[in-house]
This record gives C-alpha cells, sequence and structure tokens, in this order.
C-alpha cells in the first residue's frame, strides 16, 4: 500500500510519546487511547511503532493529542477504502510500545486479543475507545412495535468479548449477550452502558456515537 503524508514526520522518531503521559497511567486519557489499539490498531513485528487506521478523522486527531504528539505522522491511502479514505497514524516510541505490550496487546492480535491489564478505575474509558473503533449503536423494534437501543461491541476474538463481557457485568451489573462475532446490549441495558461509557460531558470520544 503507498501513503501519501498529510504531516511532517518529527526529528525524535523512537521517541514521540512525553514521560509526562506514559508516566500517568492509569489515566482516563490513556485507557481510552488503549482502547482505541485494541480495536482498529496494530503492532507491527519488526519494528517498536504502533499503527492505528481509521476512517475517522476525529479518532485520530484525538489520539494523536492525547498521546501529546507534536508533528504526528498521519498518512492517506491512496487507495479505495470502502466509504471513506483511511487515516493511518504512526508512533514509533519503543516506550510506548512496551506500554501497550505489557497491557497484554500482540502483533497479529485480532483473532488472539484476550484479557488486558486495565484496572477497573479507567475501564469504562477503555471500553468507550474500544467502543468508538469497533462498537456501534442502532435501533429495533419490539414486538409491540416500540423503539429500543442496541450497542455492540464487535471482534473476532470470542475470548476478548467474553473478557469484555464479564469486565462490564462485574463493574456495572450489565448483562451483555453474544450474537455472532459481536457482544450486544438492549434497551435498558443498552442506555445505561452508554451512561456509563459517557460518565460525564468532557471525555474524549468520537462525538457521533456519543450524540
Amino acid at each position: 500500500m503507498e501513503f501519501q503524508s498529510n504531516h511532517e514526520v518529527g526529528t525524535s522518531w523512537y521517541r514521540r510519546v512525553p514521560d509526562a503521559v506514559l508516566n500517568s497511567w492509569p489515566s482516563p486519557q490513556l485507557a481510552y487511547v488503549v482502547g482505541l489499539v485494541a480495536s482498529d490498531g496494530n503492532l507491527p513485528i519488526r519494528n517498536n511503532c504502533m499503527v492505528l487506521v481509521s476512517k475517522e478523522s476525529e479518532i485520530v486527531d484525538v489520539c494523536a493529542s492525547l498521546l501529546g504528539l507534536v508533528n504526528p505522522h498521519i498518512v492517506i491511502s491512496n487507495q479505495e477504502w470502502p466509504r471513506k479514505t483511511a487515516l493511518i497514524l504512526q508512533v514509533c516510541d519503543y516506550r510506548f510500545r512496551d506500554f501497550l505490550e505489557t497491557r497484554g496487546l500482540t502483533p497479529c492480535k485480532t483473532l488472539t486479543i484476550g484479557a488486558l491489564d486495565i484496572p477497573d478505575q479507567v475501564f469504562a474509558d477503555f471500553a468507550r475507545g474500544e467502543f468508538d473503533g469497533d462498537g456501534s449503536w442502532s435501533t429495533s423494534h419490539g414486538w409491540r412495535g416500540y423503539e429500543y437501543l442496541i450497542a455492540k461491541f464487535t471482534s473476532r476474538s470470542r475470548l476478548f468479548l467474553e473478557w469484555l463481557q464479564t469486565t462490564v457485568e462485574r463493574l456495572t451489573g450489565l448483562v451483555g449477550r453474544f450474537s455472532g462475532d459481536g457482544l450486544v446490549y438492549n434497551g435498558h441495558n443498552a442506555e445505561k452502558l452508554g451512561e456509563w461509557l459517557y460518565y460525564c460531558p468532557d471525555l474524549p470520544c468520537l462525538g457521533r456515537k456519543r450524540r
């Protein structure tokens, strides 16, 4: 794949993330970033980088801002992407990469990702990042015609979804069910999940999903 850069690449290639950001862990901001990486990120095998791919420019910009990046390395795919152009944020920083691997993230994680090391006090922020990456809201109609909300986390790893389901239920009491490659919350549970994910008005998030 060829890319067209729209940001200048910084000169400090192997240390891009300030120590203050990593030393803040566990912070809501960094937990949200881990959620984004768990959903839309990958860790290349042959370097110390993290690559985040998203069709949402807001996601890429928020992630770069939360990591304190100066002149973030963001590129645009010049190949066709379903419906929207893909944006790619690349962060090459050995300490940030080590932090992600310590949380439990690995290369080629799509089918193998499982339980991660996320403290309870920032789990809602992690889950919001995961939802912004691989989650969705929708509505359906009950047997009497009333409309209800549906929240769905999507992953190809059942082990990861089971860990997510168990942890959300333990922290909130909300019960999700499995449907294909997704963990689904319906009706009242979906509404309460939304209140838990967006627990105050000024959180980093994808605006359209919050709305």
